[in-house]
């Protein structure tokens, strides 16, 4: 969907089934005629500024979406969730529901996705009790209350404790991340946003994914919608707890190494191997570093002195996000853009990155930029590993 702008506007009980034909499970309590009203009520509240006179939802909604600067947003009734029904509170039922939303002045297209909504009640009595759940997406600001901070090329939407604190700190480091990257790439026309969740587990629950897929890692660059397409509106996750126990030069580089990948689009790139995004990432968040080499590299130089130096370079299947060598993996593929960089100087690494981003081969790319082969990269790169770990 990315690229199309959806009318705003409300559809209610159609696509997929029509409300109303909707069979419910044997004591569910589903009542999905009148979840379509509330549904229709809920988003003329969010296009009209001013709180509705007697929400059925939690107050929280119409607060966030003003406060995030809440665009063009639909959203229509789908049909029941009976698998995720069952697993909530007695008097309470899931429902998938339509949405589309953006975030004005941020999002270059409106994002789309079927989210679960939990209702409780029925009739005139139904109410919505919150979102989330069932293995879809879930917008941070329809989670819980949210604070927003806003900087001169970024925006951060926080949840948890000292809220407000953090989401200045955030936006700080995010406008120093856009300079940084803009020093090495073209300016973004759109702000970059960066959303912190409350906990790991609902950062889960905010992209959709299994508990503990996140666990490890400090940032996470992705669509918010779940999209693959170019063009999806991309933002930046952080893991609290994780990026909580960052010195503030690691943070920095985090962010900065993050933005980078928003700017270049790494997120929905098809066929690009994880070893050039990555160390792309990190050559730019590194690029004015005083960090000696030895000390920014020191996980993969330690498997060199152990082990020797890898004959080939990271696989896609050696960045996941459990495996226990992540941190030498981003290394080496830092190491092998720098060996680039020394090969040819930055702006050939910078037309060689976007060959492959725009779909040639990493043969072809190294051929036509550096007049080498892959083979002949890799002795390279070895030859440094080896070198630098003395």
């Amino acid at each position: 969907m990315a690229g199309v702008v959806l009318l705003a506007g409300v559809l209610s009980g159609c696509g997929g089934e029509e409300a109303g034909d909707v069979e419910a499970p044997r004591g569910s309590g589903v009542d999905a005629a009148a979840a379509g009203e509330v549904i229709a009520e809920l988003v003329q509240a969010l296009q009209e500024p001013g709180p509705a006179s007697e929400p059925r939802w939690p107050a929280y909604f119409d607060v966030n979406a003003d406060a995030v600067g809440l665009g063009e947003v639909s959203m229509r009734y789908l049909v029941d969730d009976a698998a995720q029904t069952a697993s909530l509170p007695e008097g309470q039922w899931a429902g998938v529901v339509d949405l589309s939303w953006s975030i004005d002045q941020a999002d270059p297209a409106p994002a789309h996705a079927e989210v679960s909504v939990i209702f409780s009640g029925s009739g005139d009595e139904l109410r919505i009790a919150g979102v989330g759940g069932g293995g879809r997406v879930a917008p941070l600001w329809l989670q819980e209350p949210v604070e927003v901070a806003r900087g001169t090329a970024s925006m951060a939407i926080v949840a948890g404790e000292r809220a407000a604190e953090r989401a200045a700190r955030y936006v700080r480091l995010a406008d120093q991340g856009v300079r940084a990257v803009g020093e090495v790439l073209r300016p973004r026309r759109q702000g970059v946003v960066i959303e912190a969740p409350a906990s790991v587990e609902q950062l889960d629950t905010v992209l959709g994914t299994e508990p503990g897929s996140h666990g490890g890692i400090a940032a996470v660059t992705t669509p918010i919608d779940g999209s693959t397409a170019p063009g999806a509106p991309t933002h930046v996750f952080l893991n609290p707890a994780q990026f909580a126990g960052l010195a503030p030069r690691g943070a920095q580089v985090v962010i900065t190494h993050e933005i980078t990948h928003v700017v270049t689009e790494a997120a929905t790139a098809v066929g690009v191997p994880l070893w050039l995004t990555e160390g792309f990432a990190d050559y730019v968040a590194l690029r004015d570093s005083t960090v000696p080499v030895a000390e920014a590299a020191s996980q993969i130089l330690a498997q060199v002195r152990k082990r020797g130096a890898p004959r080939s370079l990271p696989s896609d299947a050696e960045f996941a996000v459990r495996t226990d060598k992540l941190g030498a993996s981003y290394e080496a593929a830092w190491l092998a853009c720098t060996v680039l960089v020394d090969e040819g100087g930055e702006a050939a690494l910078l037309r060689f990155h976007r060959a492959v981003m725009a779909g040639d081969s990493v043969t072809q790319a190294l051929d036509d930029v550096f007049g080498i082969d892959e083979a002949r990269l890799i002795a390279l790169w070895r030859a440094r590993l080896v070198e630098l770990a003395g």
